[in-house]
């Protein structure tokens, strides 16, 4: 029996998956308990592990503990940190994790700021799911090979390295 286009998209997700060790880990970090849950759900029919936080501070208690691939943040959050200080604070902790900054309230001046201080993408709200899952697929493919070269670099430095060449003169 042929696929749905629904069922289609989730084994070629399921596919692209099966290339990674492990499926990835997504942070949803925004005050709108209901965007965050729905995000989550969808998020989850692509076999990713999705957790949710309501603010900032809540981001980072999660982050104490779990290292995620990938976070999702809204921009404006309520009373406390925004999505540019969570983002900053999340650099600070780990560099490898991809930040992709959302929100409803975007200008080009706000989506040039976010990128120049470190976001990998810039989403607009309301959120169109295929959009948004592609650039998350390309953000985590992107995290995947910066992993792969520093691991590959090491590699070839303990190889290599001046120290380490043994031979003969004539």
């Amino acid at each position: 029996l042929p696929l749905s286009s629904e069922e289609r998209k989730i084994e070629i997700a399921k596919r692209g998956q099966q290339t990674h060790m492990k499926s990835a880990t997504i942070l949803i970090v925004d005050d709108e308990k209901n965007t965050a849950e729905g995000l989550a759900a969808y998020l989850r029919a692509y076999g990713y592990d999705v957790f949710t936080a309501g603010n900032g501070e809540d981001a980072l208690a999660f982050i104490g503990h779990t290292i995620p691939d990938l976070v999702l943040t809204d921009l404006r959050m309520g009373a406390g940190m925004d999505g540019i200080g969570l983002m900053q604070a999340i650099q600070q902790k780990d560099p490898s994790i991809v930040v992709i900054m959302m929100t409803a309230y975007g200008t080009v001046e706000n989506a040039v700021e976010a990128m120049q201080k470190g976001a990998h993408h810039y989403v607009m709200k309301p959120v169109n799911l295929d959009e948004l899952l592609l650039v998350i697929r390309g953000a985590l493919a992107h995290r995947h090979l910066e992993t792969e070269n520093k691991k590959l670099k090491a590699r070839l430095f303990e190889a290599y390295h001046p120290n380490m060449v043994i031979g003969r003169s004539r």
